[in-house]
Protein backbone atom coordinates (compact mmCIF):
# COMPACT_ATOMS: atom_id res chain seq x y z
CA UNK A 1 0.00 0.00 0.00
CA UNK A 2 1.58 2.86 -0.96
CA UNK A 3 2.79 5.70 1.89
CA UNK A 4 1.29 8.72 -0.13
CA UNK A 5 -2.35 10.63 0.46
CA UNK A 6 -5.11 8.82 -0.28
CA UNK A 7 -5.73 10.60 -4.19
CA UNK A 8 -9.52 9.87 -4.53
CA UNK A 9 -12.16 7.35 -2.78
CA UNK A 10 -14.63 6.56 -5.68
CA UNK A 11 -14.27 6.96 -9.32
CA UNK A 12 -15.47 9.86 -11.00
CA UNK A 13 -18.38 9.05 -13.23
CA UNK A 14 -20.96 10.98 -14.29
CA UNK A 15 -23.32 8.38 -14.92
CA UNK A 16 -24.03 7.59 -11.43
CA UNK A 17 -27.30 7.64 -10.28
CA UNK A 18 -28.32 10.51 -8.05
CA UNK A 19 -28.06 8.60 -4.91
CA UNK A 20 -24.23 6.94 -5.89
CA UNK A 21 -23.22 10.53 -7.04
CA UNK A 22 -24.45 11.81 -3.37
CA UNK A 23 -22.31 9.36 -2.25
CA UNK A 24 -19.36 10.28 -3.81
CA UNK A 25 -19.83 13.66 -2.88
CA UNK A 26 -20.08 12.73 0.84
CA UNK A 27 -16.80 10.77 0.59
CA UNK A 28 -14.81 13.22 -0.89
CA UNK A 29 -15.99 15.51 1.52
CA UNK A 30 -15.20 13.04 4.19
CA UNK A 31 -11.72 12.64 2.30
CA UNK A 32 -10.88 15.54 2.11
CA UNK A 33 -11.13 16.40 6.24
CA UNK A 34 -9.35 13.64 6.59
CA UNK A 35 -6.76 13.47 4.40
CA UNK A 36 -5.82 16.88 3.70
CA UNK A 37 -7.55 18.19 0.59
CA UNK A 38 -7.57 15.30 -2.19
CA UNK A 39 -9.72 15.21 -4.97
CA UNK A 40 -11.17 12.46 -6.93
CA UNK A 41 -8.90 12.27 -9.91
CA UNK A 42 -9.16 9.67 -13.24
CA UNK A 43 -6.96 7.00 -13.29
CA UNK A 44 -5.87 6.98 -9.14
CA UNK A 45 -9.33 6.30 -7.99
CA UNK A 46 -8.75 2.47 -9.42
CA UNK A 47 -6.02 2.00 -7.68
CA UNK A 48 -7.41 3.80 -4.54
CA UNK A 49 -10.34 1.11 -4.56
CA UNK A 50 -8.13 -2.01 -5.14
CA UNK A 51 -6.11 -0.63 -1.78
CA UNK A 52 -9.59 -0.06 0.23
CA UNK A 53 -11.38 -3.11 -0.78
CA UNK A 54 -10.51 -6.48 -1.13
CA UNK A 55 -10.46 -9.84 0.60
CA UNK A 56 -9.01 -10.42 3.59
CA UNK A 57 -5.42 -12.88 3.53
CA UNK A 58 -6.30 -14.27 6.78
CA UNK A 59 -8.96 -17.21 6.61
CA UNK A 60 -9.58 -16.51 10.02
CA UNK A 61 -10.47 -12.91 9.86
CA UNK A 62 -13.06 -13.94 6.98
CA UNK A 63 -14.69 -16.69 9.00
CA UNK A 64 -14.81 -14.90 12.39
CA UNK A 65 -16.44 -11.92 11.08
CA UNK A 66 -18.70 -13.51 8.62
CA UNK A 67 -19.83 -16.68 11.02
CA UNK A 68 -20.50 -14.15 13.59
CA UNK A 69 -22.40 -12.40 11.67
CA UNK A 70 -24.31 -15.08 10.64
CA UNK A 71 -25.01 -16.12 14.33
CA UNK A 72 -26.65 -12.92 15.08
CA UNK A 73 -29.03 -13.01 11.87
CA UNK A 74 -29.76 -16.36 12.93
CA UNK A 75 -30.61 -15.45 16.90
CA UNK A 76 -32.17 -12.01 16.35
CA UNK A 77 -36.46 -11.80 16.69
CA UNK A 78 -38.62 -9.50 14.26
CA UNK A 79 -36.23 -9.68 11.60
CA UNK A 80 -36.91 -7.15 8.49
CA UNK A 81 -35.86 -7.57 5.26
CA UNK A 82 -34.44 -3.88 4.64
CA UNK A 83 -32.51 -4.51 8.38
CA UNK A 84 -31.37 -7.84 7.06
CA UNK A 85 -29.84 -6.61 3.72
CA UNK A 86 -28.50 -3.68 5.52
CA UNK A 87 -26.83 -5.86 8.07
CA UNK A 88 -25.62 -7.85 5.09
CA UNK A 89 -24.28 -4.78 3.24
CA UNK A 90 -22.46 -3.75 6.61
CA UNK A 91 -21.00 -7.56 6.78
CA UNK A 92 -19.55 -7.18 3.27
CA UNK A 93 -18.38 -3.83 4.03
CA UNK A 94 -16.25 -4.87 7.39
CA UNK A 95 -14.80 -7.79 5.29
CA UNK A 96 -13.39 -6.06 2.16
CA UNK A 97 -12.30 -3.05 4.02
CA UNK A 98 -10.56 -5.77 7.13
CA UNK A 99 -7.50 -5.39 5.09
CA UNK A 100 -7.07 -2.25 4.25
CA UNK A 101 -7.56 -1.10 7.92
CA UNK A 102 -5.14 -3.61 9.76
CA UNK A 103 -2.40 -2.35 7.36
CA UNK A 104 -2.87 1.26 8.35
CA UNK A 105 -2.73 0.79 11.30
CA UNK A 106 0.14 -1.38 11.37
CA UNK A 107 1.72 1.36 9.45
CA UNK A 108 0.52 4.13 12.04
CA UNK A 109 -1.42 5.86 8.81
CA UNK A 110 -4.31 7.91 10.84
CA UNK A 111 -6.28 9.93 8.15
CA UNK A 112 -6.39 6.31 6.40
CA UNK A 113 -7.61 4.55 9.54
CA UNK A 114 -10.05 7.26 10.41
CA UNK A 115 -11.78 7.58 6.77
CA UNK A 116 -12.01 3.18 7.16
CA UNK A 117 -13.55 3.35 10.17
CA UNK A 118 -15.93 6.50 9.50
CA UNK A 119 -16.85 4.30 5.96
CA UNK A 120 -17.60 1.06 7.92
CA UNK A 121 -19.64 3.39 10.85
CA UNK A 122 -21.61 4.52 7.86
CA UNK A 123 -24.72 1.71 7.95
CA UNK A 124 -25.06 1.99 11.64
CA UNK A 125 -25.30 5.63 11.32
CA UNK A 126 -27.75 5.32 8.65
CA UNK A 127 -29.98 3.09 10.28
CA UNK A 128 -29.79 5.07 13.62
CA UNK A 129 -30.70 7.87 11.94
CA UNK A 130 -33.23 6.89 9.85
CA UNK A 131 -35.21 4.14 12.57
CA UNK A 132 -33.89 6.15 16.11
CA UNK A 133 -33.37 2.34 17.16
CA UNK A 134 -32.15 3.13 20.79
CA UNK A 135 -31.07 -1.10 20.88
CA UNK A 136 -28.63 0.07 17.75
CA UNK A 137 -27.22 3.25 19.41
CA UNK A 138 -26.43 1.04 22.68
CA UNK A 139 -24.69 -1.50 20.68
CA UNK A 140 -22.83 1.17 19.00
CA UNK A 141 -21.85 2.93 22.20
CA UNK A 142 -20.97 -0.43 24.07
CA UNK A 143 -18.58 -1.10 20.82
CA UNK A 144 -16.77 2.01 19.94
CA UNK A 145 -14.98 2.89 23.42
CA UNK A 146 -13.50 -0.96 22.96
CA UNK A 147 -12.81 -0.43 19.71
CA UNK A 148 -11.16 2.90 19.73
CA UNK A 149 -8.98 1.58 22.62
CA UNK A 150 -7.67 -1.28 20.23
CA UNK A 151 -7.32 1.16 17.41
CA UNK A 152 -5.37 3.75 19.78
CA UNK A 153 -3.12 0.29 20.83
CA UNK A 154 -3.08 -0.78 17.27
CA UNK A 155 -1.50 2.38 16.26
CA UNK A 156 1.35 1.93 19.23
CA UNK A 157 2.40 -1.19 17.03
CA UNK A 158 0.62 -3.86 19.26
CA UNK A 159 -1.45 -5.51 16.63
CA UNK A 160 1.19 -8.21 15.36
CA UNK A 161 1.91 -9.68 19.22
CA UNK A 162 0.25 -12.12 20.60
CA UNK A 163 -1.83 -10.16 22.76
CA UNK A 164 -3.05 -7.91 19.41
CA UNK A 165 -4.29 -11.32 17.75
CA UNK A 166 -6.06 -12.41 20.64
CA UNK A 167 -7.60 -9.22 21.38
CA UNK A 168 -8.57 -8.42 17.04
CA UNK A 169 -10.02 -12.31 17.01
CA UNK A 170 -12.20 -11.23 19.92
CA UNK A 171 -13.12 -7.72 18.81
CA UNK A 172 -14.29 -8.93 15.46
CA UNK A 173 -17.09 -11.60 17.06
CA UNK A 174 -18.79 -8.28 17.90
CA UNK A 175 -20.43 -8.28 14.26
CA UNK A 176 -22.86 -11.10 16.24
CA UNK A 177 -24.41 -8.39 18.07
CA UNK A 178 -23.72 -5.71 15.45
CA UNK A 179 -25.63 -7.47 12.89
CA UNK A 180 -28.44 -8.47 15.21
CA UNK A 181 -29.22 -4.99 15.92
CA UNK A 182 -29.71 -4.46 12.01
CA UNK A 183 -31.43 -7.01 10.60
CA UNK A 184 -34.36 -7.24 13.95
CA UNK A 185 -33.91 -7.30 17.44
CA UNK A 186 -30.75 -8.95 19.57
CA UNK A 187 -31.89 -11.36 21.79
CA UNK A 188 -30.65 -13.12 25.14
CA UNK A 189 -29.46 -15.98 22.53
CA UNK A 190 -27.38 -13.42 21.00
CA UNK A 191 -25.82 -12.51 23.48
CA UNK A 192 -25.52 -15.84 24.82
CA UNK A 193 -24.00 -16.75 21.08
CA UNK A 194 -21.43 -13.43 21.17
CA UNK A 195 -20.09 -13.77 24.55
CA UNK A 196 -18.99 -17.82 23.42
CA UNK A 197 -18.07 -17.25 19.73
CA UNK A 198 -15.26 -14.11 21.99
CA UNK A 199 -13.90 -16.94 24.01
CA UNK A 200 -13.76 -19.22 21.35
CA UNK A 201 -11.95 -16.60 18.88
CA UNK A 202 -9.92 -15.34 21.69
CA UNK A 203 -8.92 -19.10 23.16
CA UNK A 204 -8.21 -20.04 19.26
CA UNK A 205 -6.08 -16.82 18.34
CA UNK A 206 -3.99 -17.54 21.87
CA UNK A 207 -3.96 -21.24 20.65
CA UNK A 208 -2.33 -21.05 17.65
CA UNK A 209 0.34 -18.77 18.65
CA UNK A 210 1.21 -20.80 21.54
CA UNK A 211 1.64 -23.32 18.50
CA UNK A 212 3.99 -21.12 17.05
CA UNK A 213 7.84 -21.74 17.32
CA UNK A 214 8.52 -18.34 17.23
CA UNK A 215 6.41 -17.57 20.21
CA UNK A 216 6.61 -17.79 23.70
CA UNK A 217 3.19 -18.08 24.39
CA UNK A 218 2.51 -20.81 27.07
CA UNK A 219 -0.34 -23.49 26.48
CA UNK A 220 -2.59 -22.52 29.15
CA UNK A 221 -3.69 -19.17 28.06
CA UNK A 222 -5.62 -20.69 25.48
CA UNK A 223 -7.34 -22.63 28.01
CA UNK A 224 -7.93 -20.24 30.82
CA UNK A 225 -9.11 -18.05 28.05
CA UNK A 226 -11.68 -20.79 27.09
CA UNK A 227 -12.58 -21.87 30.33
CA UNK A 228 -15.30 -19.46 31.36
CA UNK A 229 -17.29 -20.88 28.23
CA UNK A 230 -18.08 -24.31 29.46
CA UNK A 231 -19.09 -22.55 32.99
CA UNK A 232 -21.18 -20.09 31.04
CA UNK A 233 -23.33 -22.91 28.78
CA UNK A 234 -23.72 -24.94 32.14
CA UNK A 235 -25.55 -22.26 33.83
CA UNK A 236 -27.32 -20.99 30.97
CA UNK A 237 -28.19 -23.40 28.52
CA UNK A 238 -26.49 -27.02 29.59
CA UNK A 239 -27.45 -27.93 26.18
CA UNK A 240 -24.54 -25.57 24.82
CA UNK A 241 -21.92 -27.45 26.34
CA UNK A 242 -22.86 -29.86 23.37
CA UNK A 243 -20.69 -26.81 21.43
CA UNK A 244 -17.94 -27.06 23.99
CA UNK A 245 -16.63 -30.54 23.38
CA UNK A 246 -14.46 -29.99 20.22
CA UNK A 247 -12.89 -26.92 22.05
CA UNK A 248 -12.25 -28.30 25.48
CA UNK A 249 -10.24 -31.06 24.12
CA UNK A 250 -8.48 -29.69 22.04
CA UNK A 251 -6.82 -27.08 24.22
CA UNK A 252 -6.71 -30.07 27.14
CA UNK A 253 -4.58 -31.72 24.79
CA UNK A 254 -2.33 -28.53 23.54
CA UNK A 255 -1.94 -28.19 27.73
CA UNK A 256 -0.52 -31.41 27.76
CA UNK A 257 1.54 -31.89 25.29
CA UNK A 258 2.27 -28.40 23.43
CA UNK A 259 3.90 -29.37 19.58
CA UNK A 260 5.15 -26.59 17.96
CA UNK A 261 4.50 -26.48 14.28
CA UNK A 262 6.94 -26.00 11.37
CA UNK A 263 6.60 -22.29 9.86
CA UNK A 264 5.90 -23.56 6.67
CA UNK A 265 2.66 -25.69 8.08
CA UNK A 266 1.22 -21.89 9.40
CA UNK A 267 -1.32 -21.98 6.73
CA UNK A 268 -2.19 -25.18 6.58
CA UNK A 269 -2.77 -24.65 10.28
CA UNK A 270 -4.89 -21.99 9.63
CA UNK A 271 -7.23 -23.72 7.64
CA UNK A 272 -7.17 -26.55 9.89
CA UNK A 273 -8.93 -23.81 12.32
CA UNK A 274 -10.97 -22.57 10.00
CA UNK A 275 -12.88 -25.65 9.38
CA UNK A 276 -13.25 -26.20 13.41
CA UNK A 277 -14.89 -22.31 13.74
CA UNK A 278 -17.21 -23.25 10.83
CA UNK A 279 -18.07 -26.52 12.88
CA UNK A 280 -18.66 -24.97 15.92
CA UNK A 281 -20.49 -21.94 14.54
CA UNK A 282 -22.79 -24.39 12.92
CA UNK A 283 -22.92 -26.61 16.13
CA UNK A 284 -23.69 -23.04 18.26
CA UNK A 285 -26.51 -22.04 15.57
CA UNK A 286 -28.70 -25.46 15.57
CA UNK A 287 -28.67 -25.81 19.04
CA UNK A 288 -29.44 -22.32 19.56
CA UNK A 289 -32.22 -22.53 16.63
CA UNK A 290 -33.81 -25.46 18.18
CA UNK A 291 -33.74 -24.22 21.99
CA UNK A 292 -36.09 -21.71 20.47
CA UNK A 293 -38.23 -23.96 18.71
Amino acid sequence: MSSNSLPGFLPCQTSFSTGATTLKRFFNTALKIGIGGASCEEGQSGVVLRELFRPPREPSALGIMVFSALVGIATAEQLNAIGTILAIFALLLHVFTFDAAFTAAQLRRKSRLALITILNAVPYIAATVAWRDYTLIVALLAYTPVLAVYLALGLRGILRTPPGYVAGAALLSYAAILSAALAGNPTRSTLLAFVLMMLYTASTAAYVESRLPIRKTSPLLPLVLWLPAPVLAAVEEPVLLLTCIEPSAKLLANTARNTKIDMKMIKRLGWIEFARLTFFTALLVAVLVLLRA
